[in-house]
């Protein structure tokens, strides 16, 4: 099962998962710390991040492909675009006087999509294609 996502919803990812990466040294601060569950658990946050940075590449522009399909699996898609949502509604929240805010509106509305669009795949190998009428 796949989701095929647009180079609009590609950017916007690429974004937040970079944006979320800035913070891998978080792992060394919480073994340095002897804090051993907090980082196993950030470790696996950042495979998650790392994973679908696999799918829909690495670098911040990619200007061969109008569609990435995501191969993640539904399950670990869910949980990494639910945390990357909830980090950009509280920064909607934090940035309501502010100027950027059509950033943070930009990823809660693709992140919406994405959740819908996994809740949309079907028990069989079919595939949902984002960009379909784009």
């Amino acid at each position: 099962m796949s989701i095929t996502i647009t180079r609009e919803q590609r950017a916007v990812l690429w974004a937040d998962l970079a944006g979320d990466l800035t913070a891998i040294g978080d792992v060394y601060t919480a073994l340095a710390a002897g804090e051993w569950a907090k980082a196993q658990k950030l470790r696996c946050r950042f495979e998650e991040d790392m994973r679908l940075l696999d799918d829909i590449g690495w670098a911040r522009e990619d200007p061969e492909s109008e569609a990435y399909e995501i191969t993640v699996a539904p399950g670990d898609l869910r949980r990494t675009i639910e945390r990357l949502h909830a980090d950009a509604e509280s920064l909607v929240s934090e940035r309501l006087m502010e100027t950027d805010l059509d950033d943070s509106m930009r990823s809660v509305r693709t992140h919406a999509e994405l959740l819908h669009a996994i809740d949309e795949l079907p028990d069989d190998d079919l595939a949902v294609d984002l960009t379909a009428g784009v």
